[in-house]
């Protein structure tokens, strides 16, 4: 957020204003006719707007917590067996990755 202060004096007094400017810029891209309908019908089911749905889309991408990445087609799992101190903590944690591979 920009902040513009203006001083501006009189005769009998000063005065302060203090004016808040959002830089704004508009943003324009192309999408299938088909997936914006079903965005918008999913926003406005959820009480938001479209233009809200994407500004947060953009924050949360920024921030971090909307993330995209490659696939590399590969299906295997990045499941790496731990050794414990335990031994019946060590069978629970094979049969727990038999399970999630």
């Amino acid at each position: 957020m920009t902040y513009l202060i203006v001083l501006s004096y009189t005769i009998n007094s000063l005065k302060l204003y203090i004016n808040f400017f959002n830089m704004l810029s508009q943003v324009t891209f192309t999408a299938q006719n088909e997936l914006k309908k079903q965005a918008l019908t999913k926003a406005k089911q959820e009480g938001l707007s479209l233009k809200t749905v994407l500004v947060y889309a953009l924050k949360g991408f920024v921030s971090g917590q909307i993330v995209f990445g490659l696939n590399s087609g590969e299906s295997e799992s990045e499941i790496a067996p731990m050794d414990f101190d335990d031994p019946s903590i060590n069978l629970k944690a094979d049969k727990l990755i038999k399970l999630l591979k």
